[in-house]
């Protein structure tokens, strides 16, 4: 394709030829491929009609092949505020690449009008609330599930329901306990725990624990920005971090576990923290016993380290 003049023509020409209507287009100026999107039910018929009207370039291989990309979803950001503003595409792309969103593709105009992006359809409400949270047209919203809902998580929970409306107010962030795993049973809701009954809820509602399920149920949800905090000291969850950063999740944790434990297990979570956009918070430690010790101390710092991510996250410190 490179340096081939009336390729681009040939394609449009045929698609258009063949009543299918383009709702994007990206190509890069290597000129290896032209990325078009149409809509899911085209998507067959503009591969056959293409691989049909190029058949003779891919036999002699002037073009490689014509491929499908099933199941995507077109995401813009759209307004006259964007034209000439510094850092728009930026803010766009480091609020999905921290919601864990991969951009297939990339299409923008030189009216800066528009900003298009190509991504997952799993991941389209996701990546909406990512966009609108980062553009501060929503409040961040963070996705908390709490593992050790014992002295320390119960005192953590505790704080987060007595500050909750405030920093909701505040500081635009809005934090949602989304699950509760002890060490034999879990809760989990989609819409968010109440916080005023959660142990009643939990005693009552709740199943049997499985840490990957925990993990999973987290990682699928709409909410943008996922973080688990294990506030046991068990090796059990520590051994889950590097799985559940993979899927997105952030952790905090004042457990110590995964620093006295196997070498490579720590490197694998640290890598993944420096090659990512996902934060590992460790530096509060269990306090038991001494000056300035006990489950109030503790929660609280783990408390200022959900904030420390909400500000990355992109709310306001």
């Amino acid at each position: 394709m490179v340096g081939v003049p009336g390729i681009a023509s040939r394609i449009f020409s045929s698609v258009r030829d063949a009543g299918i209507n383009v709702i994007m287009i990206s190509q890069a100026s290597s000129e290896q491929s032209i990325c078009f999107a149409v809509s899911g039910n085209d998507g067959e018929a503009a591969a056959r009609v293409l691989s049909e009207r190029f058949a003779d370039s891919i036999a002699a291989g002037r073009v490689s092949a014509v491929q499908v990309i099933p199941r995507c979803c077109v995401l813009a950001a759209v307004g006259q505020g964007m034209v000439a503003r510094k850092g728009v595409a930026a803010t766009m792309m480091g609020a999905l690449a921290k919601a864990n969103v991969n951009i297939k593709a990339i299409a923008q105009g030189s009216s800066e009008y528009n900003i298009t992006v190509l991504i997952d359809q799993a991941d389209s409400e996701r990546a909406l609330r990512a966009v609108h949270s980062r553009f501060y047209l929503s409040d961040v919203p963070i996705g908390v599930g709490i593992v050790g809902p014992g002295l320390i998580g119960g005192t953590l929970i505790a704080q987060l329901r007595e500050q909750r409306q405030q920093l909701k107010q505040e500081f635009g962030i809005d934090l949602r306990v989304l699950g509760v795993a002890s060490s034999s049973r879990m809760l989990l809701r989609e819409t968010g725990i109440d916080l005023d009954n959660w142990k009643t809820q939990f005693e009552e509602q709740s199943v049997p624990c499985d840490l990957d399920k925990f993990g999973n149920f987290l990682s699928s949800h709409y909410i943008p920005n996922r973080v688990i905090v294990d506030c046991t000291a068990s090796d059990a969850p520590a051994s889950k971090y590097i799985n559940w950063m993979e899927k997105g999740i952030h952790v905090v944790t004042p457990n110590k576990k995964l620093g006295s434990g196997p070498l490579d297990q720590y490197q694998a979570v640290r890598r993944m923290q420096r090659e990512g956009y996902i934060h590992f918070f460790y530096e509060q430690s269990l306090i038991v016993r001494g000056p300035g010790a006990g489950a109030d101390v503790t929660a609280a710092g783990v408390f200022s380290d959900l904030l420390r991510l909400a500000a990355y996250l992109g709310a306001p410190s």
